[in-house]
């Protein structure tokens, strides 16, 4: 029986695989943002459609056992995209980015409610807590067995993923770069130890977060994440999470897992959250400012309302390697009004070429990703002060934002 049911198994995880980018990327990294923004419900995702379009491309014959999936149904999705593009429209007149960094990622709060695509076979999509998991992986499907060994390929660490461990900011994406190489894989799947189910990822998806790929030569990257708020989970303390890595081929088996280590750090959630993380280690400064003008940075580590709760590789040895920092405004204490987020590039540790960041906004549970880079050497002038042209080598304008008062629920932000 066990035999038969993993025999049977193979040929799914497999058209999973090949078609979720189908099934899972329209929605997988919606629902990773969104969960960043509030906790959401239990959808399914479709793997019918991803079935029969799998094999249409592949010159096989469409499965006729495979699930249909309704006109309504359908219709719910397009709705979906709708409404969240209509949405977005409205955040793009309030999240004003500087022109030196490019907008990744902006998701509208207040969509929990949105109805979601259902039909057989049920596998959770990667925001789902029916495996009680409160890990999201964008554009993956959740399954609850792992594919079985023996599959061809491996899986390689890209070369920023060091022997320190990968930090994890709960409410903001993290990026971990991998490739997945063989001739035959078609993924990679991904699990996080002492939770269940097992992630599937297909080999390249388009996301809210851009086109991630996890399948080829150059560096892919698999972006992963915590909630915002989950009442059955909490890391209230730094925790030690490993995530297990394997390339899966066209025949459903996975290669070795790989592992990377990961460090949770627990900060503090409120109504207005502004997290940078750093993709090399180096000395670079998160500036957040207040309605009021009020600027905090780590020479004023409270001001109007927030706090700078993370500050990170400081002056090249302080909190080395943790490369994140992060500034919030506890509930209740973020005032209505238009906020700016500045880095600066105070100095290199011992590192050589582009520093890429990303900068993440989390507003009266709107989410918004940018990303941006520093080119030249450092400079220990504060950026206080909206930076000149000149000083765009080191000191950077990353967003102008409008906060309107939040409602109630810290998931929902009223209309402007």
């Amino acid at each position: 029986m066990a035999e038969r049911k993993r025999a049977a198994l193979a040929p799914l995880l497999a058209l999973v695989l090949v078609g979720a980018a189908t099934a899972a990327g329209a929605y997988g990294a919606w629902r990773l943002l969104r969960a960043f923004a509030a906790p959401p419900a239990a959808p399914v995702v479709d793997l019918g459609v991803a079935t029969r379009a799998s094999a249409r491309r592949n010159g096989r014959p469409a499965d006729r056992a495979a699930p249909r999936v309704s006109d309504a149904a359908q219709g719910v999705g397009d709705a979906t995209r709708r409404e969240l593009e209509a949405a977005r429209g409205a955040m793009r007149s309030r999240y004003r980015p500087g022109p030196h960094v490019e907008v990744v990622g902006l998701l509208p709060a207040g969509l929990e409610t949105l109805p979601s695509r259902r039909s057989e076979p049920r596998m959770a999509p990667a925001s789902s807590r029916s495996l009680d998991n409160p890990w999201v992986v964008a554009g993956a499907v959740l399954v609850e067995t792992a594919p079985e060994p023996g599959g061809s390929g491996r899986v390689v660490l890209g070369p920023d993923e060091g022997p320190a461990p990968r930090v994890v900011i709960p409410h903001a994406p993290t990026r971990v770069s991998l490739r997945s190489e063989g001739p035959e894989v078609a993924g990679v799947a991904a699990r996080f130890e002492g939770w269940p189910g097992t992630f599937l990822v297909p080999h390249a998806v388009e996301s809210e977060l851009g086109r991630l790929q996890v399948v080829g030569e150059g560096d892919g990257q698999l972006e992963l994440g915590l909630p915002a708020t989950d009442g059955r989970f909490s890391f209230e303390k730094e925790t030690e999470v490993v995530l297990l890595l394997a390339a899966v081929d066209a025949s459903g088996r996975r290669s070795p897992w790989v592992r990377r280590v990961l460090r949770v750090l627990p900060v503090g959630a409120g109504d207005v959250e502004v997290t940078l993380a750093m993709e090399r280690s180096s000395d670079l400064d998160l500036y957040a400012v207040g309605p009021a003008g009020a600027v905090v940075y780590y020479a004023n580590d409270a001001a109007g309302g927030g706090r700078l709760d993370l500050d990170a590789n400081a002056a090249c040895r302080d909190n080395l390697g943790v490369d994140t920092e992060h500034v919030v405004w506890d509930p209740g204490a973020a005032p209505p009004g238009t906020y700016a987020v500045r880095v600066a590039h105070y100095e290199r540790c011992n590192v050589e070429g582009p520093i890429p960041y990303r900068v993440t906004v989390r507003a009266c549970g709107e989410v918004a990703v940018l990303a941006g880079r520093f080119e030249a050497d450092g400079d220990r002038r504060p950026c206080t002060s909206v930076p000149p042209v000149q000083a765009s080598a080191w000191c950077q304008e990353v967003l102008r934002f409008d906060v309107p008062p939040c409602a109630a629920d810290p998931g929902r932000a009223k209309p402007p």
